[in-house]
């Protein structure tokens, strides 16, 4: 498990978002936020940097995108990413401060505005292969 120095502070975090029981097996695993710290030390840098750089805070939940769908936009819309899990992504956000609505679906939802650059750079690339 590759713990860098950078996010060491962060595993309790992680760790407490983690115990939703999702169940035990690989597959489940692969849904905590407990998971980002398998990445690479340079992936968990890029992926917490794109999380704080790719969303903005607003007051109310926004129940258009889940963990699941913005991981999607990293993955397919951002230069040099690379395949994360739902768990991994679910730990980045954490990290950049952006706390889910409710843990216990498997899903989380984000109070992220709709103005975020992320958001914004899938709807333009949307209208463009339209």
């Amino acid at each position: 498990m590759a713990i860098d120095k950078q996010f060491n502070k962060y595993k309790s975090l992680l760790e407490r978002y983690s115990l939703t029981n999702y169940g035990d097996d690989e597959v489940n695993y692969a849904n905590r936020p407990i998971a980002f710290l398998d990445l690479a030390a340079d992936e968990q840098s890029k992926l917490v940097e794109y999380c704080t750089q790719s969303f903005i805070h607003r007051v109310s939940p926004n129940h258009n995108w889940s963990s699941y769908g913005l991981k999607h936009f990293f993955e397919n819309e951002e230069p040099n990413s690379f395949y994360v899990l739902n768990g991994q992504f679910k730990g980045a956000m954490l990290i950049a401060g952006f706390f889910p609505v409710a843990t216990e679906t498997l899903n989380w939802f984000y109070c992220i505005s709709q103005k975020s650059p992320a958001l914004v750079q899938h709807n333009k690339l949307i209208v463009k292969r339209v």
